[in-house]
């Protein structure tokens, strides 16, 4: 029988997992600014390969429901949002960063450097 629950949690990777070469292999998992990210096709297509099991139990039966094809999907998209609002970054994937890092702005002290510059500029008479 097709278990539900199982199929959801199965889609969950465990953070030891990540240092699998495979893993990140499959995942496009590389090193930037310090942190490792994914890469957000490569992870969807695992996933779907982490679902074939239930897949084909699924496609076995004599009368499949839509409904639970779309369990399966459903699935893929929540793990999918969960990468998207973790910046795609595998340690606050896995939990082991609170948070992703964000975009640095130019603050106000770097703009007020600029417009008190007090060094003369030359003049053309």
């Amino acid at each position: 029988m097709w278990d539900r629950t199982h199929a959801a949690a199965s889609l969950t990777l465990p953070p030891a997992l990540w240092s699998d070469p495979d893993v990140r292999w499959l995942t496009g998992a590389h090193e930037a600014e310090g942190h490792t990210y994914l890469i957000q096709e490569r992870y969807e297509e695992l996933l779907w390969w982490l679902l074939l099991p239930s897949l084909m139990t699924l496609a076995g039966k004599t009368a499949p429901t839509v409904s639970a094809a779309a369990e399966l999907s459903a699935s893929v998209s929540r793990t999918l949002a969960l990468a998207k609002s973790a910046g795609y970054r595998v340690d606050v994937l896995t939990g082991e960063s609170s948070k992703p890092d964000q975009p640095v702005a130019a603050g106000p002290s770097e703009k007020a450097s600029e417009a008190t510059d007090t060094t003369e500029k030359p003049t053309v008479s």
